[in-house]
């Protein structure tokens, strides 16, 4: 007479064979979730130093021919770049001196600041109010300017989340 059932092998290999199954489907589930997290940051690090970016664009897009000099350090210049190449000095839209630029952080990195003056003077200038978040690692900015007419700015920043995952962002600005 045959029992009904499994024996004892048939079982541990069908157990085996689950476990293989279950391993494998774990494996890619938490490769796609890992995947999901590291895109999710990337994009907030692009998001956020394209606003900043975008801020400064607007800025100097709209930035005025400084008559007195006060601002640029000379007369009928538009726009002051710093030997480092990390400033950028200019007669705002409403004819106020103002100023983008990054500053060394203690723990390393840049963090990116916009000065303002309370008219079109250089020694005039305020306090500095951060444009980047505390949470993007800058690495690098520089502003150059092409001798064209009218005259270009490039924006270049290297940041990411941190000094393991930087990007670099590039832009030109002419004026309007």
């Amino acid at each position: 007479m045959k029992e009904k059932g499994f024996t004892l092998i048939e079982v541990m290999v069908a157990s085996l064979v689950f476990l293989l199954v279950i391993g494998a489907v774990i494996g890619l589930l938490t490769s796609v979730i890992q995947n999901q997290v590291s895109s999710l940051k990337d994009q907030k690090a692009v998001s956020e130093i394209s606003y900043a970016m975008e801020y400064m664009s607007r800025s100097l897009r709209m930035a005025k021919k400084d008559i007195s000099g006060l601002c640029t350090g000379s007369s009928g210049q538009v726009y002051q770049i710093s030997p480092g190449e990390r400033e950028i000095t200019f007669i705002n839209y409403y004819g106020k001196c103002q100023m983008f630029g990054a500053e060394l952080l203690i723990g390393g990195g840049l963090r990116i600041y916009e000065r303002r003056s309370t008219d079109e003077n250089f020694s005039n200038f305020l306090n500095p109010v951060h444009i980047s978040s505390a949470y993007i690692y800058t690495e690098e900015i520089f502003f150059r300017q092409s001798l064209s007419n009218p005259p270009r700015i490039t924006i270049n920043v290297r940041a990411g989340l941190d000094s393991e995952t930087l990007m670099n962002l590039q832009t030109t600005i002419s004026q309007r």
